[in-house]
């Protein structure tokens, strides 16, 4: 969708799933990671990351990834640093009133060097709390 451009891409179809694991959640056969959105790859815009996450979901994808790290202060190598949460952020967005179409995984990490405490259990669900 760069340049306002869209590209006629064709939807998910049939009922391909895939199992997580030994939950009883099930998810379409390519997902969406959005680190991109939030920094690494270049600057990036907010609202474009939404069109493309809620293209996504009109075209069968239901499987987002994400992590509170993701758009972190901290981490050196970013181009367009937005603050830890920043991602979860902007999915939430996105999804708003389609949450229930939605598998969301976010992955729970450290910052290694200022905070190694961060990786300990018992900060894990006040992590995914604040995801959701």
């Amino acid at each position: 969708m760069a340049n306002g451009h869209k590209a006629a891409v064709a939807p998910v179809t049939g009922a391909a799933r895939v199992r997580l694991g030994h939950s009883e959640l099930s998810v379409r056969p390519i997902g969406l990671g959005c680190m991109g959105m939030s920094q690494f790859y270049g600057s990036a815009d907010d609202q474009e990351s939404i069109e493309t996450i809620r293209s996504a979901l009109d075209l069968g994808v239901n499987f987002l990834d994400t992590s509170d790290i993701y758009g972190a202060a901290d981490i050196g190598l970013a181009t367009n640093i937005r603050g830890f949460g920043h991602n979860e952020q902007l999915i939430g967005s996105a999804i708003k009133g389609r949450r229930e179409e939605v598998v969301l995984a976010t992955e729970v990490r450290r910052e290694a060097q200022r905070r190694p405490h961060w990786s300990r259990a018992r900060r894990v669900p006040g992590v995914c709390h604040r995801g959701v």
